[in-house]
């Protein structure tokens, strides 16, 4: 049967901003952690309607209408379910596709799977005798065993075809091996595109790892950091690092620190800091913004103290003010980051400057 991909549908719902699509026909005023207005499903006069952007979802405490967003299309502009996909893909810039099969979903199943076991093969060379270099590197740099193991770290090999033997040896087709961005085709043929790094896997707010990015170990090596490209699980201005750990904090919180790497959203996690997140090797866009106001509406740029990272920050911001998001910049000592800063000076002075 023809139908639209689940990870497109899904794709579209963690990107929709519920509140900002339903206040377009609704007069919602903020209460606590929730909006409120009237119901437009039933004549009332006291407002019963809610709308939980943490849940995303809406719910008439009068008529019992409720759900997701999606829903709600389907219900006030009496749209059926693709025709709401398809209206909130064009608003937020999501290709919809029709003509998905099974052996699509079939496909996005496999790929997920060999993403995660491809997150295991570089968890295990970590601990492995082969990876205590790197184990040294980050006790050097202060992580601890349990933020290494709830991250999911891991280590790349020196070599230009480790996975790709494992995948084939584990007889994951060509075309999935293609799709999952682990590997590079060149004229002379496939090789593994990250070799002798330390290897961050970057998980979807589920918790499923979607994609990778990677710090070299070699000094020499020109590019510092590498990151999967775009593929159908990862769109790099839609996701954050850290989320799918980090989320409950934020809402609890209800704002959140946003930082521009991998290591400083562990080293801040690992001094209790934990309601931050990091951008997962990209520039701040306002797709990020419509992620944001769904956690929170109220962000600290905690960017690095130089003038790159301060420039940033500013750019940060008036994405964030245009988008709706109230930007508060935490001032980073000079020519320190987040990183280097939480170690230097440890958690209570950076609370204080928040």
């Amino acid at each position: 049967m023809s139908r639209i991909a689940q990870e497109v549908i899904e794709q579209i719902r963690q990107t929709a901003d519920i509140v900002d699509i339903i206040s377009a026909v609704v007069n919602l005023k903020k209460r606590g952690q929730n909006y409120f207005g009237l119901c437009p499903f039933h004549n009332e006069k006291t407002p019963s309607f809610s709308v939980a952007p943490a849940k995303e979802i809406y719910h008439c405490f009068g008529c019992n209408a409720g759900g997701n967003v999606f829903r709600f299309l389907m219900e006030y502009e009496k749209m059926t379910f693709v025709e709401a996909v398809k209206t909130l893909g064009d608003r937020y810039g999501i290709e919809v596709k029709l003509g998905g099969d099974d052996r699509n979903q079939e496909e996005l199943k496999r790929l997920r799977d060999f993403q995660s076991s491809a997150s295991g093969f570089f968890e295990k060379l970590l601990g492995s005798a082969e990876g205590k270099p790197i184990t040294k590197y980050l006790e050097g740099r202060g992580l601890t065993k349990d933020v290494i193991k709830d991250f999911q770290l891991g280590f790349a090999p020196d070599s230009w075809d480790r996975l790709l033997k494992l995948a084939r040896k584990n007889g994951v087709p060509g075309k999935i091996m293609d799709k999952s961005g682990l590997f590079t085709r060149t004229k002379k043929g496939v090789f593994d595109r990250f070799r002798n790094r330390l290897m961050f896997p970057i998980h979807n707010p589920g918790g499923q790892v979607i994609a990778f990015g990677g710090r070299a170990m070699d000094q020499e090596d020109p590019a510092k950091y590498m990151n999967s490209p775009e593929t159908i699980l990862y769109s790099k201005s839609r996701v954050f690092y850290g989320l799918n750990k980090t989320q409950k904090a934020i809402r609890k919180a209800g704002t959140s620190i946003l930082v521009e790497g991998y290591m400083d959203l562990l080293q801040l996690y690992q001094a209790g800091i934990t309601n931050v997140l990091a951008v997962a090797g990209t520039a701040f866009t306002e797709n990020h913004v419509h992620q944001i106001r769904k956690l929170t509406r109220k962000i600290l740029l905690m960017y690095d103290g130089d003038s790159a990272g301060r420039n940033a920050s500013v750019r940060a911001g008036y994405l964030l003010l245009r988008g709706g998001v109230e930007p508060l910049i935490v001032s980073v000592p000079n020519d320190l980051d987040p990183d280097d800063w939480v170690r230097q000076d440890g958690a209570e002075a950076i609370n204080k400057k928040i």
